[in-house]
């Protein structure tokens, strides 16, 4: 009974990594967009610029099954994404003001 209740614990334990790996990914992957879709790029270059480095860093660690390391990358990107957004909505909010 202990054998088995190991194992069913290994099992799940293994299925997560990958489950939440893919989760942060999607997660990051729309945080850029909404970025993107704010003016990131022009507005808040560096955070963007990083942001996406870290999306494409955590995609190729998922890709070699280090799971835990792309949930990080993933988180970051995440993490820069919605500074990057914060501050192109800020810098737009701020150029759209009349004096």
């Amino acid at each position: 009974m202990r054998l088995l209740s190991a194992l069913l614990v290994l099992g799940t334990l293994v299925g997560c990594g990958p489950v939440q790996s893919t989760a942060t990914l999607i997660d990051a992957e729309v945080a850029l967009e909404a970025a993107r879709t704010a003016g990131a790029r022009e507005n808040a270059a560096y955070e963007y610029a990083l942001a996406e480095a870290y999306l494409t860093k955590a995609k190729e660690t998922v890709n070699r099954a280090r799971y835990e390391s792309a949930t990080e990358f993933a988180h970051k990107a995440k993490e820069l994404a919605n500074e990057a957004r914060k501050k192109a909505a800020s810098a737009s909010n701020s150029s759209g003001a009349t004096p």
